[in-house]
């Protein structure tokens, strides 16, 4: 196989591991916003659970909207890898820094959750979970 060939079949693959990222938020965002329509939301599940030190793992658009289902003052600290470069309304921590403890980790970003999750584990006692898990799953319990 020609070099071009690999360099054009790598882009392929990445061009595919893309589409399957963004097809994933789709079906997530729908699955919310039927989730609202039907009166089911997160901020109850939190408040039902006695959750109310939230943290997010990645601040991307996912994130962006489960702050503006909850409100920012909800969210203790934020663990993102571009954190000297984020002014938020709360802490900012690189995913090597300790973490404080938290009621919920909440992983925003959808197609690496299982390697984060790992790395995480490692570093902090408090409960994981995927914004997959807390949007999808009726069956969600802390």
């Amino acid at each position: 196989m020609s070099m071009s060939e690999k360099m054009m079949i790598e882009k392929l693959n990445i061009e595919t591991k893309e589409k399957s990222k963004y097809f994933k938020m789709y079906k997530l965002c729908k699955k919310w916003v039927s989730n609202l329509n039907n009166g089911i939301n997160i901020k109850d599940k939190f408040d039902n659970n006695n959750i109310s030190k939230i943290a997010l793992y990645g601040w991307g658009e996912l994130a962006w909207l489960l702050v503006e289902e909850l409100g920012m003052d909800k969210i203790e600290y934020v663990i993102d890898r571009n954190a000297d470069n984020l002014v938020l309304g709360c802490p900012v921590y690189s995913p090597q820094d300790d973490l404080p403890m938290a009621d919920l980790i909440v992983v925003t970003i959808i197609d690496q959750y299982e390697k984060i999750y790992e790395m995480l584990a490692k570093k902090t006692n408090s409960p994981l979970c995927s914004i997959d898990d807390l949007v999808c799953e009726n069956k969600w319990k802390i």
